[in-house]
């Protein structure tokens, strides 16, 4: 029975920096004990390859950005939550 291809999860540019750094400081660790610390850590179900993949692609894969696809919305957005956090307000699913 073969493995069914599923979707990577997606994550931060911030955890994908974590990532780097961890393993740059823990050069013994292998990418299994690295994907079991940071899915016990940020309680996730990431993969070992995307582990590989950020870690063995380093800055070229590993914070590519795709373009907005409605760049006005996006701006709109941007605006409105950093109206919303320097009041002091706490986004929440209902509030969007």
């Amino acid at each position: 029975m073969s493995k069914k291809a599923g979707k990577r999860p997606s994550i931060s540019d911030l955890l994908k920096r974590k990532i780097c750094a961890f393993q740059t400081d823990n050069m013994l660790r292998n990418q299994t004990e690295i994907t079991a610390h940071f899915n016990a850590k940020y309680g996730l179900n990431i993969d070992r390859t995307t582990i590989r993949l950020h870690v063995e692609g380093g800055s070229k894969t590993a914070f590519k950005h795709r373009r907005v696809k409605f760049p006005l919305l996006e701006e709109a957005i941007s605006v409105w939550v950093d109206q919303m956090t320097s009041k002091g307000a706490i986004l929440t699913e209902a509030l969007v």
